[in-house]
């Protein structure tokens, strides 16, 4: 009998923690609180091109006892998602440590390249969690495109062109002025044309 496949994105990220939480034990990394898992932009470096966060964890604190982990939205390959969330369960069981010391060993044992505050799925890593995979199915979601918008195409310039024939000289005006006629060249005292 096959298990009953999650049906949104958290419930796919709570079931593929789980999983991961047995494969990091098995790496010798113990978590040292329980967490819960959502979809969402990090608190900052949401978008940007040059340092984007895919990921964050966010440490129980006052009368918080679950430590909050996040997944960016503009991910939607498993792989990239598994990988990410690896490395933000690692600061679970690392909370004082930022991507120093036993947290990159860490990461480092389950498989997970790159610089420590950047991981990604490495050979080993891509290979361990196959079986994983297979259990939790595809990844409920869609990426989100950053520097895309629903309202369409940017909007160009609303300025259209006039220039003097004689000497040259140009203007920009919108096309509410140039249906009440067009402007006169200051130099030579002409009608200007479409630039």
């Amino acid at each position: 009998m096959s298990a009953t496949r999650p049906v949104t994105r958290e419930q796919w990220l709570i079931k593929a923690g789980k999983l991961l939480e047995g494969f990091l034990e098995g790496a010798g990394v113990k978590l040292l609180s329980p967490w819960t898992v959502s979809v969402g932009w990090p608190s900052k470096g949401a978008t940007s091109a040059r340092q984007r966060r895919i990921g964050e964890c966010w440490h129980p604190a006052g009368e918080r006892k679950d430590s909050h982990l996040f997944v960016s939205p503009v991910l939607s390959d498993p792989v990239e998602v598994l990988a990410t969330l690896a490395h933000e369960l690692v600061h679970v069981a690392h909370p004082t440590d930022g991507h120093k010391a036993g947290f990159t060993k860490s990461v480092r044992a389950i498989g997970l390249v790159g610089k420590p505050s950047a991981t990604v799925a490495g050979d080993d890593f891509k290979k361990a969690i196959q079986p994983l995979l297979k259990r939790l199915g595809e990844y409920p979601h869609t990426a989100i495109k950053t520097g895309s918008s629903s309202s369409g195409p940017k909007q160009g310039t609303r300025l259209l062109k006039a220039m003097c024939v004689e000497c040259g000289y140009t203007v920009r005006v919108t096309q509410k002025w140039l249906d009440t006629g067009y402007p006169i060249c200051p130099q030579d005292n002409i009608e200007m044309i479409d630039g």
